[in-house]
C-alpha cells in the first residue's frame, strides 16, 4: 500500500532511494559527476581540501523560454527516451503535462536494459536540470517503484546505474534536443525522437 502522509512518503522514498543507491538529497555520486565536454569545474566553496577527489558537475542544459511545461520533467522524459533508443529499444511517444510526463517505449526485453532506461530519466534530470532533485520532489517516484519491482540484486542495479550514467553523459546533446521539443509542444512521437537522436550522434 502506498503511504499517504507526507512523513510516510518521505520515509518510503528514502527507503527506496537507499535500497536503489539513488541520492534522495540531490547529492551526486563521483561517477555521476564525470565532466562532460565543455563542462567546467565549480569552484570549491572553501579552501579546505576534501578527502574525495574533486569532480566537475556538468553545466545544466539551458531551459527554453516557455512556461507551459516544467523543464526538469522534459529532461527526465527525454532521458528515458534516449535511454530506450541507446539500448536498442523503440519509442512510441513522450508526453509532458504541466506537472509530470511519461515516455512510452519498448526495449530489447533484457531486465538490465529496462533498469538502465528507468535510471536514465532521473539521472538526466539530476545531472542537467537546475538543481531540482527528482528523488526529493517525487518526480521519480514511479521510476523508483518500477526499478524496485524488477527485483534486481544490488550489483545488477549498480551495473544498470553505471550504464545509465554513461549513456546520459554520452548523449547529452540528444537529451537536450528532445527535451526542447517536449518543452515546445508537450509531446514527441517515436519516429521524430529517433530522428533527433540519430542526428545527435
Amino acid at each position: 500500500m502506498f503511504p499517504e502522509s507526507r512523513k510516510q512518503r518521505t520515509e518510503y522514498y528514502q527507503g527506496l532511494a537507499d535500497a536503489l543507491g539513488l541520492p534522495l538529497d540531490g547529492k551526486l555520486s563521483v561517477t555521476a559527476t564525470r565532466a562532460l565536454p565543455g563542462a567546467t569545474a565549480s569552484p570549491a566553496p572553501n579552501p579546505v581540501p576534501k578527502p574525495a577527489p574533486s569532480v566537475a558537475r556538468p553545466e545544466p542544459l539551458p531551459a527554453p523560454n516557455t512556461g507551459d511545461y516544467k523543464w526538469s520533467v522534459c529532461l527526465h522524459e527525454s532521458g528515458h527516451i534516449v535511454g530506450a533508443l541507446a539500448t536498442g529499444g523503440r519509442v512510441v511517444r513522450g508526453v509532458v503535462t504541466r506537472r509530470d510526463g511519461y515516455a512510452e517505449s519498448f526495449g530489447t526485453g533484457s531486465v538490465h536494459d529496462r533498469a538502465t532506461v528507468i535510471y536514465c530519466g532521473p539521472l538526466a534530470q539530476l545531472l542537467f536540470g537546475d538543481g531540482d532533485c527528482p528523488f526529493a520532489n517525487g518526480d521519480a517516484a514511479g521510476d523508483m517503484e518500477n526499478l524496485f519491482a524488477l527485483n534486481l540484486r544490488a550489483a545488477a542495479r549498480a551495473d544498470a546505474r553505471a550504464e545509465a550514467e554513461r549513456l546520459v553523459s554520452l548523449h547529452r546533446t540528444a537529451i537536450g534536443r528532445i527535451a526542447n521539443v517536449l518543452a515546445a509542444r508537450g509531446f514527441i512521437d517515436g519516429p521524430e525522437a529517433e530522428a533527433v537522436y540519430r542526428a545527435s550522434l
